[in-house]
């Protein structure tokens, strides 16, 4: 079992499923970062996503979590999908340019 991040918050949070989510947790899956929230008794339809300059902001039932996107994140190709009441959001990595070396001239 996964074990979640939790605050006091969160935890007040937890006794009142249907409009809160449970925890959040992120975790690398064949090279894809990916930020998980347990939500379970949601639709995909009452989750929004949206990037704010460098902030990727969930929100649910009222509540909004942000998390700070590091600059090797692919933007335009972020993915998520709601299953079993997990909300997995994926966050490929770019390309990395291959190194070289430079001229001193």
């Amino acid at each position: 079992m996964t074990k979640c991040n939790q605050t006091k918050k969160d935890k007040t949070m937890f006794k009142d499923l249907e409009k809160y989510y449970f925890c959040t947790y992120s975790e690398t899956v064949d090279g894809v970062q990916t930020v998980n929230i347990v939500s379970p008794g949601k639709k995909k339809e009452d989750f929004t996503i949206e990037l704010q300059g460098s902030n990727l902001v969930v929100s649910v039932g009222g509540y909004e979590d942000r998390f700070k996107l590091t600059n090797q994140v692919e933007l335009k190709n972020i993915t998520a999908e709601y299953d079993a009441g997990i909300l997995i959001v994926k966050l490929p990595r770019k390309d990395s340019e291959p190194s070289r070396k430079i001229l001193v001239e």
